[in-house]
């Protein structure tokens, strides 16, 4: 389930909010990594992703 974006008035609010960006990151991560319950394998699994899909950065990422 993809979390919500908060909309602000300022551009620059919208790209530098850790909310937002964390928000972004977070509903392109793939399925299986959200429903995961354990925080252990969740990290594990998390590292994991990103070692085999190098991005080098966040706009990267979240264009796909």
């Amino acid at each position: 389930m993809d979390v919500h974006i908060q909309s602000y008035k300022t551009n620059i609010y919208k790209k530098k909010s850790v909310i937002n960006t964390g928000t972004k990151l977070y509903n392109k991560m793939p399925g299986y990594l959200k429903e995961m319950d354990n925080s252990e394998v969740f990290k594990r699994e998390l590292k994991s992703f990103l070692l085999h899909h190098a991005f080098y950065s966040v706009e990267e990422f979240v264009s796909l």
